[in-house]
């Protein structure tokens, strides 16, 4: 009887450690607020505008209001930026 305990304790535990791996190699997706902070940063890359002209610091990038809406595409799009 022991022998039979201790087999299914050895299949449970190998079949545990399987179903462990498995879930770990799935991409686990990301938080609407981490998108959302992805996409504003590419869209202040790509699209914004230098902040020297607007006296703030010269590495610092002004996104236009009128581009807001791209950065909301752009997390509904699972965080590609068109």
């Amino acid at each position: 009887m022991r022998k039979v305990m201790f087999a299914w304790a050895i299949l449970a535990a190998i079949a545990s450690s399987a179903t462990a791996a498995l879930a770990q190699t799935k991409p686990q997706p990301q938080s609407r607020e981490a998108l959302y902070l992805k996409c504003s940063r590419e869209m202040a890359q790509k699209y914004g505008q230098p902040g020297i002209m607007y006296g703030t610091k010269p590495n610092y990038r002004i996104i236009p209001y009128s581009h807001w809406t791209v950065i909301d595409q752009c997390v509904a799009n699972g965080g590609h930026l068109n």
